[in-house]
């Protein structure tokens, strides 16, 4: 299947279509949403097996990424970007996808522990991991504590 994306004025993809191979060329495809299908607008062809700038086969890449709803198309690079997830995450330019500002931190994280309650079969459950925070612009480390009833034998 040949996929194309609509692209708004401000280059943000708003929709994604999938069409015979029979369109496989981008003026094709281009003139049958057009023609046959009737939906006006831009529309730009995707790569389905594209992403990161790499072919997951082996392929040519093309235009960098697969169109994400919501994405932009950067003309240009001629090539889709995702959505950006947060406001201080930076583009790789070889990758084409968005890293956080700050590594991940190389701190050992405490496995997940279960502490006993003074209930029978009731125990909680902490576990942690680094989270980010878009307020400080770095990672945090967050512990969480459940409550969890386990069968009695």
């Amino acid at each position: 299947m040949a996929h194309f994306a609509q692209i708004n004025e401000d280059n943000i993809v708003i929709d994604i279509m999938k069409i015979s191979d029979d369109y496989d060329e981008e003026t094709d495809g281009q003139a049958y949403i057009k023609n046959i299908c009737m939906i006006p607008g831009r529309w730009l062809k995707t790569s389905y097996n594209t992403n990161g700038g790499e072919h997951r086969f082996g392929g040519t890449p093309f235009r960098g990424n697969y169109a994400m709803m919501g994405g932009t198309y950067d003309p240009i690079r001629d090539v889709f970007l995702d959505k950006k997830p947060y406001p201080s995450m930076v583009l790789d330019e070889e990758t084409l996808k968005w890293e956080y500002p700050v590594p991940l931190p190389d701190m050992i994280i405490p496995p997940p522990e279960k502490i006993l309650t003074n209930i029978p079969g009731r125990v909680i459950a902490k576990a942690c991991n680094y989270i980010w925070d878009e307020k400080i612009i770095n990672w945090k480390l967050e512990c969480v504590e459940r409550i969890i009833d386990v069968p009695l034998d």
